[in-house]
């Protein structure tokens, strides 16, 4: 899993097309109220290659991105606990990932 979204580097360089894989997750539930939490806050790192065979061929990262989230526990549907596919679809929702695609 991943997603394809062009990438403006700090330095000013534009990437068409750069692929963006998450790369660690981190849940957090100490912010909990009493011993059965109804939500958590999930962490994403996300590792930023020009595209997919820059990654493949293990070359420098161009960029690295962090989100974050609250996650409601109490919901039940089948795709709030894959946090990985949770992550991908946090990530289309924030402006930085305008026009991202599957990839």
């Amino acid at each position: 899993m991943a997603l394809i979204c062009d990438y403006t580097t700090p330095g000013g360089l534009n990437a068409t097309g750069a692929y963006h894989r998450i790369s660690n997750i981190n849940i957090d539930l100490r912010k909990r109220i009493g011993s059965n939490p109804t939500s958590c806050i999930v962490y994403w790192d996300i590792e930023i290659s020009k595209d997919k065979d820059s990654r493949d061929e293990g070359k420098p990262l161009i960029g690295m991105f962090n989100a974050s989230a609250v996650i409601d526990l109490t919901n039940t549907s089948a795709n709030q606990f894959n946090i990985v596919k949770a992550g991908y679809e946090h990530l289309k929702t924030l402006s930085a990932y305008d026009g991202a695609t599957d990839a």
